[in-house]
């Protein structure tokens, strides 16, 4: 499947949402992995963990068409989504793991994260019932 702009197997960082505020979704690149894994370790009685490898080949691999999304404000990263897109018809994309760090709690940037969230599950969705290219959309 092709994933369009959500692709994080690329290694192309593309601004998925923005506003006023300087608050940016973007997608991640391999250079995220110690941040999310970070984030990850601090939070792994809330969301679990996922092998470092898993993260390299799923996600910045390609292999699975994983993705990572990270939301920044000002050049500082606050948090990250790990979604896994809807791979048949009628399917919806899933969240895996959402986090945001303690310090940017209740700001907000979770919201962004589940705007592109919803945006790529339309899109997803779309494409697997419509067998159309997402990148075009």
């Amino acid at each position: 499947m092709n994933l369009g702009r959500f692709d994080c197997a690329t290694g192309i960082i593309n601004i998925l949402y923005s506003d006023e505020t300087g608050l940016i979704v973007r997608t991640s690149t391999t250079k995220d992995m110690l941040f999310v894994d970070k984030l990850q370790k601090e939070n792994s009685n809330a969301v679990g963990f996922i092998q470092k490898t898993v993260w390299e080949k799923y996600v910045w691999g390609g292999d699975r068409n994983f993705v990572v999304l990270i939301a920044e404000i000002n050049n500082d990263a606050v948090g990250y989504v790990l979604i896994t897109p809807a791979v048949s018809a009628y399917k919806y994309a899933k969240i895996q793991q959402i986090v945001i760090r303690n310090d940017a709690r209740r700001m907000y940037y979770g919201k962004a994260l589940l705007h592109v969230c919803k945006e790529l599950d339309r899109k997803s969705t779309r494409l697997n019932s419509s067998h159309t290219d997402i990148s075009r959309m």
